[in-house]
């Protein structure tokens, strides 16, 4: 019996799971640098979902921001908490730059 992984240009199911999920994850992380926002909606603690941005500092170090709620109130705190988190994000970002300017 034939190994289908000997075969030229056959793929086995796994490696084609693992290639969609590998582009989906690349088309994520170009949607989170174009918006600046990430959320995790439990994916790492059940009951708990996030909302999250990073940015480079004026040494090149990348700084990263969430703001962890409970997942009940964050379905409805949301669209609120990511501008809370940009502007938060916003106002660091000018604080740093007027501090290494000086």
């Amino acid at each position: 019996m034939m190994n289908k992984r000997s075969e030229p240009g056959l793929v086995n199911s796994e490696e084609r799971r693992q290639s969609v999920q590998v582009i989906a994850r690349a088309a994520t992380v170009r949607a989170v640098s174009a918006i600046g926002i990430a959320y995790d909606l439990e994916e790492h603690t059940e009951g708990i979902s996030a909302v999250g941005t990073a940015f480079t500092d004026p040494l090149g170090r990348v700084v990263a921001l969430s703001i962890p709620v409970p997942t009940t109130r964050f379905k409805r705190l949301k669209p609120e908490l990511a501008a809370k988190l940009l502007q938060a994000r916003t106002r660091i970002i000018e604080a740093l730059d007027s501090g290494s300017a000086a």
